[in-house]
């Protein structure tokens, strides 16, 4: 039944699932080199993280319903008129991001969505490596506070965006599955 658009559903779908649960691991690598100061293990480890979020946005542009122009597409087909297109595509993008004024709840919506992993968490994961990074380098504590000051000045700016997001085209999904499962051991 390879054929089917179900079958590729949920190829994609627990492939990105897969993906995301082994970024957690890396993510906790991370965590590890950070504490006992290795910085050659966290830089290793920070680029294995951006090379993952790479391949589930490539895996998830391979599903139509796991694309962010799709969900801000269907967003702005609710305007009534071309002056409304803005308010509800802003609207899909908090929804998704960082659902509201309370920083407590960002995240409780995000989806693996391919152009939504690629324009809003790659940044932010890039952010925080390089803040980890700098603060090995700098023998010097994270400074969470600050950090989340100028993550939430990154999130606010992307959820209120009206520029076009630059997407991915989408490759073959079974390819890149198969290529995943080689790479990640999966």
């Amino acid at each position: 039944q390879s054929h089917r658009d179900t079958y590729r559903f949920d190829v994609v779908n627990i492939g990105t699932q897969a993906l995301g649960n082994h970024f957690a691991s890396l993510r906790d690598e991370f965590v590890d080199a950070y504490r006992s100061g290795d910085i050659h293990r966290a830089r290793e480890v920070g680029d294995m993280m951006l090379a993952l979020i790479d391949d589930i946005d490539a895996l998830a542009a391979c599903e139509p319903q796991l694309r962010l122009d799709r969900w801000l597409d269907d967003a702005a087909a609710c305007a009534s008129t071309p002056e409304e297109v803005p308010y509800y595509t802003r609207n899909a993008r908090t929804l998704i991001s960082i659902w509201g004024l309370q920083t407590s709840i960002r995240d409780y919506a995000s989806r693996l969505w391919s152009g939504f992993v690629d324009s809003y968490c790659k940044p932010r994961w890039e952010m925080f490596i390089e803040e980890i990074l700098s603060c090995i380098a700098e023998n010097r504590a994270y400074d969470e506070v600050a950090f989340f000051e100028r993550l939430e000045a990154f999130e606010n700016a992307w959820a209120t965006q009206d520029q076009t997001i630059e997407y991915r085209s989408s490759g073959d999904f079974r390819q890149l599955s198969y290529d995943a499962l080689e790479k990640y051991g999966l």
